[in-house]
């Protein structure tokens, strides 16, 4: 799962990004929506879910760093992936109100019977290592 972090310029209005494994050079631009964040908590593989905005800084730092590590991104190999943009303040209401999130940064973690495993936020992602250790005790 090697991926490119970048804003998602003509995507942004559509705003749920499914993060994908593309070619090293190509950015992994799927557009995603609700069902298919619905349709991959059944699928039986464990779920990725990054909440963001454009303006986070602390979204960005995550994303050079522990979003960027080898290790990690082989690891979500093994999940579906998922990139919510809340960069406008009323995007996505369904979604923040179903999981509880305020706003970015959030990230929850399901396992692979669709159960919300972890909800996490920049401190818990800061270290590489152990958010790679937890996403490890995902089955």
């Amino acid at each position: 799962f090697t991926a490119l972090w970048f804003g998602f310029e003509g995507l942004q209005e559509a705003g749920v990004v499914q993060l994908a494994a593309p070619a090293p050079t190509e950015e992994f631009l799927e557009e995603g929506d609700l069902a298919k964040v619905d349709a991959a908590l059944g699928a039986g593989t464990p779920v990725f879910l990054d909440f963001t905005a454009d303006w986070c800084t602390y979204c960005k730092a995550i994303k050079r760093t522990t979003l960027a590590n080898e290790r990690v991104l082989g690891e979500l190999e093994r999940f579906r992936a998922f990139e919510i943009d809340l960069t406008r303040a009323l995007d996505h209401p369904e979604l923040r109100e179903r999981y509880n999130v305020a706003g970015p940064p959030a990230y929850l973690v399901f396992d692979s019977k669709g159960e919300l495993r972890h909800t996490l936020g920049y401190e818990d992602l800061e270290q590489a290592d152990s958010f790679l250790a937890l996403l490890k005790k995902i089955k």
